[in-house]
Order: C-alpha cells, then sequence, then structure tokens
C-alpha cells in the first residue's frame, strides 16, 4: 500500500467562515420567512377587518331599506282605514262591503297574503281571500293582537301562519 503521505487538513479559518456564512444565511432566511408570516397575518386582519365593515354596511342599509317598506306598508293601512266607505262598511260590519276593500287592498298589494278585520276582541269578522273557518276565529293570542291592543296604534307583527291555502307562509 502505497502511502500517500499525510492526511491534507483543511485550514481552520475557511471551516469558520464556511460555518458563520451558513448561520447568517440561515439567520436571513429566518428574519425573511418571519417578516414574510408577520406582513401576511398583518394583510389577513386588515382584509377581515375590511370585510366585516363591508358587511355592517350591507346589513345596515338592508334594515334601512326594510325599516322603509314597512312603514310605507303602514302608510298605505292607514291611509286605507281613512276611506270614508270603508270607516262606514267597518262601523256597521257590513263583511260585503269591507271585502270589497279589504280585495282592492290584496290587489294593490299582492305581497300581502292576506288582509282582515278583527273585532276589538280578536275575532276575525272579514277576510280576503277567503279562508274557510278563519271568520268567527279569535286571534286574541297572535302576535299581531298583543301588540296592537295595548294602544291601538299600528303594530307590525311577527309573521303568523295559517292554513296553507294559498302555498305560502302566513
Amino acid at each position: 500500500m502505497a502511502d500517500s503521505g499525510p492526511p491534507v487538513r483543511r485550514p481552520r479559518v475557511a471551516d469558520h467562515r464556511t460555518h458563520w456564512a451558513l448561520v447568517a444565511v440561515s439567520a436571513g432566511l429566518v428574519v425573511v420567512v418571519t417578516l414574510t408570516g408577520l406582513f401576511f397575518l398583518r394583510s389577513a386582519r386588515l382584509e377581515e377587518a375590511r370585510s366585516l365593515a363591508e358587511n355592517e354596511a350591507i346589513a345596515r342599509g338592508v334594515a334601512a331599506f326594510i325599516e322603509a317598506k314597512e312603514q310605507a306598508y303602514l302608510d298605505v293601512l292607514v291611509s286605507y282605514a281613512g276611506r270614508f266607505r270603508f270607516r262606514e262598511a267597518i262601523e256597521r260590519r257590513d263583511r260585503a262591503e269591507a271585502v270589497v276593500h279589504l280585495r282592492q287592498l290584496n290587489e294593490a298589494f299582492p305581497e300581502l297574503d292576506r288582509a282582515f278585520l278583527a273585532d276589538p276582541a280578536g275575532v276575525v269578522w272579514a277576510v280576503y281571500p277567503d279562508v274557510p273557518g278563519v271568520v268567527g276565529r279569535s286571534s286574541a293570542h297572535r302576535d299581531w293582537y298583543q301588540g296592537v291592543s295595548p294602544e291601538w296604534e299600528p303594530y307590525v307583527s311577527e309573521v303568523s301562519r295559517t292554513s296553507p291555502s294559498r302555498g305560502r307562509a302566513r
């Protein structure tokens, strides 16, 4: 076996420089990855805040629209209640004449599922479109009656459900 001589050793300075270069590159990568992560988190939080603010603005707009529609419906109902012939029909408890006005109201506002009249005790005495079994039935337990009866002022109630005669929830 031939002896090629003493083993060749690298200079210690080169080992030391390589080690510090690797440490510096690793530290630089850690800083870059950390900063990238921080910027990503900040960007995600800002996007979330913007999205929440946008959703809140949309919700407020929809709520204002719904309130305006409800107020418009109340105004229409109050104006119908002020009709002279309608008031006379109610005072006389003339169901046929009252139903004429309820039909006109229903035709003018097709989104109004059913128009009806009830006496102060909550008993329904006129309804359009006609629903068998509703006339003569007490509605004093319903939300609309509980809401309107204390002050006898217009009141927007919860949705109430009666018979499924027209295929829609009431």
